[in-house]
């Protein structure tokens, strides 16, 4: 059976400032990479391969934040908005 893997995107740099994101293209703030790495990291250690990924546009929420899409494969990702 397949496993469906949600992951949120980390604290953005309005999130520190407490000023609403919305759709607005703000990056993350450096705790927010710690944030993603962190979950990449848990997925990898839990021998979790990514077959599929859909995403956001939004640099906040783009999967190369998370070192883990597809294990190394470029195609595993496909975004959406």
């Amino acid at each position: 059976m397949g496993k469906l893997i949600l992951v949120r995107h980390g604290k953005s740099l309005w999130n520190v400032k407490n000023v609403f994101t919305g759709w607005t293209d703000v990056d993350l703030a450096p705790e927010g990479m710690e944030e993603a790495k962190k979950a990449g990291e848990l997925i990898k250690s839990n021998l979790i391969e990514i077959d599929i990924c859909c995403s956001s546009y939004l640099k906040k929420s783009h999967p190369y934040r998370l070192d883990y899409i597809g294990n190394g494969r470029n195609d595993a990702c496909r975004h959406q908005v």
